[in-house]
């Protein structure tokens, strides 16, 4: 009869429905699930299906701590990284060892990503479990727009040491960054320092007088 056909069919999509979004929650032995791994591959119109259509949690992590913002940013994903943010995720989450996507972000030579993270709110202050923030990083793999970045949006954030002493300058990665430090006109310390020639600057880091 067509009610009971137009029941069965009814009852069968949703029972379908029902199976996919169990699969949209799925994770594998990593704790990956398609969220994560749409986000880590860059795929776009994945993300916004499993978004839109099946309710995926924005906040589930992996086995490292990494929610999906992380593993976007990390992979220099800024479309990715837009669409998690505008989804309600939460720009300074910590994966293990207390890293945010910022810092992820700050590894790789992709400024679209970092403006975007910081543009939403994320924090230039955090450190990790050593005490990095995001601009030690940036100076440690010598991302020079990354650091000139960072300063024009917190001057402040040169002022900052890990749990074992480290300076900014300590952990600069190329030479080239060493300007992009010193020479800020905003930074206390390049007024501080005025006068003095580079490698001047930097033995005075290393020896720890930079205070």
């Amino acid at each position: 009869m067509p009610g009971q056909r137009s029941l069965f069919v009814h009852k069968r999509a949703a029972s379908m429905m029902e199976t996919t979004n169990e699969l949209a929650m799925t994770a594998n032995g990593h704790g990956d699930t398609p969220l994560l791994t749409a986000s880590r591959r860059g795929q776009l119109e994945v993300l916004r299906t499993l978004l839109a259509e099946h309710g995926v949690p924005l906040e589930h992590t992996n086995t490292d701590g990494k929610t999906a913002l992380h593993e976007a940013a990390q992979e220099g994903h800024v479309d990715c990284v837009r669409l998690l943010l505008g989804s309600g995720a939460q720009v300074d989450s910590l994966k293990k060892a207390d890293w945010t996507p910022l810092m992820l972000a700050c590894t790789k030579e992709n400024l679209a990503v970092v403006e975007e993270l910081v543009k939403n709110g994320a924090s230039l202050s955090l450190v990790n479990k050593d005490g990095w923030t995001p601009f030690h990083i940036a100076c440690r793999e010598g991302h020079t727009f990354i650091v000139k970045f960072l300063l024009d949006s917190d001057p402040g954030c040169w002022d900052t040491r890990t749990k074992n002493g480290r300076t900014p300058l300590h952990t600069a990665g190329r030479v080239y960054i060493y300007p992009s430090l010193c020479a800020h006109r905003q930074c206390e310390k390049g007024r501080k320092h005025q006068g003095l020639s580079l490698a001047g600057m930097v033995l005075q880091s290393l020896e720890g007088s930079d205070k």
